[in-house]
């Protein structure tokens, strides 16, 4: 099962927050932030969270590779929150 619904470009939503602009990862039904795991990448260079082994977002030097993820209940995190989540 993939844990990633799709991946939407939102754009620039001026009612958004402005950590929140961007693309963001929506994730399927029956995924919950117990199903993400933190990895580092076998070059040290990025943070990868991972569902069922499938990237959902990367956060590196030039900064995450999607604003916000979503899971289907209506949950919205910025990728440096869920960071902060998923390393505790």
């Amino acid at each position: 099962m993939s844990g990633l619904a799709e991946i939407q470009a939102v754009g620039d939503d001026a009612a958004a927050p402005a950590a929140e602009q961007g693309d963001i990862a929506q994730l399927a039904p029956g995924v919950f932030l117990s199903d993400l795991q933190l990895q580092r990448s076998a070059d040290g260079q990025h943070l990868l969270i991972l569902c069922d082994e499938e990237a959902v977002a990367i956060y590196g030097p030039m900064g995450p590779s999607v604003a916000v993820v979503e899971f289907a209940d209506g949950g919205r995190f910025t990728v440096e929150s869920l960071l902060d989540l998923l390393a505790d």
